[in-house]
């Protein structure tokens, strides 16, 4: 089973994946370049995701 931050990282993947490369690949107009810049970018917050720290109300 998967840990709890995986899943959530898999679903940020799942749903902001294609805004963010169709945004890389519009600025660069390099699909294949693109598609690696989106995936560095989800590699770049897996990475860190230990250090996000959730936002507290108070």
């Amino acid at each position: 089973m998967l840990a709890t931050r995986e899943q959530e990282l898999i679903a940020l993947h799942a749903e902001h994946f294609s805004r963010i490369y169709q945004y890389i690949a519009y600025r660069i107009n390099d699909r294949e370049r693109a598609e690696e810049l989106a995936n560095d970018v989800f590699r770049i917050v897996w990475e860190n995701n230990h250090r996000s720290r959730p936002v507290s109300d108070g």
